[in-house]
C-alpha cells in the first residue's frame, strides 16, 4: 500500500473516528440531557412524595380528631341512656305516688258521699228537735198564758 492510500484510509479511519468522537459527544448531550430530566422528575416526584407525607399526617390528625369525637360521643350517648334510666325510675316512682293519690281521692271522695248522706240524716234529726222544740215551746207559752189568766203577777 502505498503512502497515498495509507494516508488516505488514516484519515477515512480518522474522519470516522471523529464522526464517532462527535456521536460519542452528542449521545452524551443526549444522556445529560437525559439524566437531567431524570433528575427533576426525581426532584418532583420527592416533592409530591413530600406533599403526600404531609397530607397523610394530616389526614391522621383529622382522623384522631374525629376518634375523640367520636369517643366523646359515645361517652355522651351513655350519659344520656344512663339519665333516661333515671328519668325512667323517676317517672315510675311518679306513676306510682300518682296511683295512691287517685286511691286516696277515690275514698275521699266516698267518704266524702257518706259524709253527705250522714249530714242529711243530721239535718233531718235537726229537723225533728227543733219540731219537738216548737211543741215544747207552744206547749209552755200555752201554759204561760194560762198562769197568767190565773195569776198576773207572778209573770214579769
Amino acid at each position: 500500500m502505498d503512502n497515498d492510500k495509507f494516508q488516505e484510509l488514516v484519515l477515512q479511519q480518522l474522519q470516522a473516528l471523529t464522526g464517532s468522537v462527535q456521536a460519542v459527544g452528542e449521545g452524551q448531550k443526549a444522556l445529560e440531557k437525559r439524566q437531567t430530566a431524570l433528575e427533576e422528575r426525581q426532584s418532583s416526584l420527592e416533592n409530591g412524595q413530600r406533599s403526600l407525607e404531609e397530607r397523610q399526617r394530616s389526614l391522621e390528625e383529622r382522623q384522631r380528631y374525629l376518634e375523640d369525637g367520636q369517643r366523646s360521643l359515645e361517652d355522651g350517648q351513655i350519659a344520656l341512656a344512663e339519665g333516661q334510666k333515671i328519668l325512667a325510675e323517676g317517672q315510675q316512682s311518679l306513676h306510682d305516688r300518682l296511683d295512691r293519690v287517685e286511691q286516696s281521692q277515690i275514698r275521699l271522695e266516698q267518704g266524702q258521699r257518706k259524709l253527705r248522706h250522714d249530714v242529711g240524716e243530721i239535718k233531718k234529726e235537726v229537723s225533728y228537735i227543733w219540731g219537738d222544740i216548737k211543741k215544747i215551746d207552744a206547749r209552755l207559752t200555752a201554759h204561760d198564758k194560762l198562769l197568767a189568766t190565773k195569776d198576773p203577777a207572778r209573770i214579769k
